[in-house]
């Protein structure tokens, strides 16, 4: 828990389109041989902020399910969102390229202003 909180405060600072959920965020420890190519968490992060408002909850590395493997996913980032409507959201995004696989849940586009 204590390496999930300064990767809470770096998220915060940096991303204004997304809150988070303080205690409740979730970070698995990684393997330490992780590919070079895997997005740094902030990275995604990012990526997700620019499609979605909400509070981030949790953040998971896992395996990819066997469709998305079979297409070339091997590494996938899985984020918990709550949306401004209090809507939970789990979304998939693809670990190397940051394409989004999946969204689970009720959410709206978000709007550019």
């Amino acid at each position: 828990m204590r390496r999930a909180l300064p990767l809470a405060l770096a998220l915060c600072l940096t991303l204004p389109g997304l809150a988070l959920a303080g205690p409740h965020l979730r970070v698995r420890s990684l393997p330490p041989d992780l590919p070079p190519t895997v997005l740094a968490l902030p990275q995604a992060a990012a990526i997700l902020a620019r499609q979605f408002d909400g509070q981030l909850l949790r953040v998971d590395l896992t395996l990819p399910d066997p469709l998305d493997f079979a297409l070339g996913t091997n590494l996938v980032h899985e984020f918990r969102l709550l949306t401004p409507e209090r809507h939970i959201l789990r979304i998939s995004m693809d670990a190397e390229t940051g394409e989004i696989l999946d969204v689970a849940g009720i959410h709206r586009p978000r709007r550019h202003r």
